[in-house]
């Protein structure tokens, strides 16, 4: 079990209120403190513990009587999918796509496998996220280039004629060949990326008051480029497999 801390920030004048929340998924939990990243525990699979919140305050506060009170709490299944997997084929000049009809979700996670072996061709793959209220998707994807490097572009796209809302590119300096895994949360106000392990805080100017998650589309090829599927470098057959597929909602 690996336990990591980060940073956070605590509300410390009287009578004000700090929101904890937890997120548990694929052994993995989140401790969250006024909707900033407190702590992240792996290895949580199955195994029996107790988990502690300890707070530390200065002499000065301690002494006026401090008390802490819960104002609501609650405990909920929030994982309407969870562990599914499917491929998509990977077809020369041809973008190939599996739509997916959800309710409205707050986090989703998938890892994507290649089917190159070695030297892959420059073959995109992602998901793009709806945003039905605002005839919008959040588009990420993923692009293996000859050279070996690996780009994720990630932008806000409308519905109706394409043009681009906002947009951002990451070159991922450390990743596994062949392999990609994405997981995208929404907590509040606030939207994280995280790729291959490595977390992101995206500002893509997206109103979460108004906007929602729902509905996905998993892709292949949407820059529609050459590829012989008898390419000796396939792995087995040409296709990209997408597994670890979780959905989440709070």
């Amino acid at each position: 079990m690996n336990l990591t801390r980060h940073d956070f920030t605590v509300n410390t004048a009287q009578n004000s209120e700090n929101q904890i929340l937890f997120r548990a998924w694929n052994g993995v939990v989140s401790v969250y403190v006024n909707e900033e990243l407190a702590a992240e525990i792996e290895g949580m699979w199955d195994v029996p513990g107790v988990l502690s919140v300890g707070t530390n305050y200065s002499g000065s506060e301690t002494a006026q009587d401090f008390a802490m009170m819960a104002k609501s709490i609650s405990a909920v299944s929030t994982s309407p999918v969870r562990d599914q997997s499917f491929d998509l084929e990977v077809v020369s000049q041809t973008e190939k796509h599996a739509i997916i009809p959800t309710d409205q979700f707050d986090e989703m996670s998938a890892s994507f496998k290649d089917p190159f072996t070695t030297n892959p061709e420059l073959l995109d793959y992602g998901i793009r996220i709806g945003l039905p209220n605002s005839n919008r998707h959040f588009n990420i994807e993923q692009t293996n280039h000859p050279d070996g490097t690996h780009t994720v572009r990630m932008t806000v796209t409308f519905d109706h004629n394409g043009s681009v809302f906002w947009s951002e590119s990451i070159t991922q300096e450390n990743y596994t060949p062949n392999q990609f895994s994405i997981r995208v949360i929404k907590l509040n106000t606030k939207l994280f990326v995280v790729l291959d392990g490595v977390k992101h805080s995206v500002n893509a100017n997206l109103d979460f008051d108004f906007d929602v998650f729902q509905n996905l589309n998993f892709f292949v090829n949407s820059a529609e480029v050459v590829v012989d599927s008898r390419d000796a470098r396939f792995l087995s057959s040409p296709y990209v497999r997408v597994t670890e597929f979780g959905l989440w909602s709070d």
